[in-house]
C-alpha cells in the first residue's frame, strides 16, 4: 500500500535538492507548466501561447535567488495567484 501512495505523490521529474525550490516547481506544475531537467537547471515552460520560458538553477548562488525566481514567475501573465 505504501508503494502505491508514493507513486501517486511523487512527480515524474527529479526533485530539486532545495525544498523551497521544489515547492516552487510543484506550484508551477499545478498551474500547468511543463518542467524538464537539464544538467545545471530545471527548464519551466508555460502552457500559454506565448511560451514563456524560465530557468530554476540547481545550485543557488545567493539567498536572493529564490526570491528573484519567484518574482520572475509572478511577473508572467499566465501565472495565476488563485492557486
Amino acid at each position: 500500500m505504501l508503494g502505491s501512495l508514493l507513486c501517486v505523490t511523487m512527480p515524474t521529474r527529479p526533485r530539486h535538492q532545495t525544498k523551497d525550490f521544489e515547492l516552487l516547481l510543484v506550484a508551477a506544475e499545478s498551474r500547468g507548466w511543463r518542467i524538464t531537467k537539464n544538467k545545471k537547471y530545471f527548464k519551466c515552460m508555460c502552457p500559454c501561447d506565448d511560451k514563456h520560458l524560465h530557468s530554476v538553477v540547481l545550485t543557488p548562488s545567493s539567498q536572493r535567488t529564490l526570491i528573484n525566481t519567484k518574482k520572475k514567475f509572478e511577473r508572467c501573465d499566465c501565472w495565476e495567484d488563485d492557486q
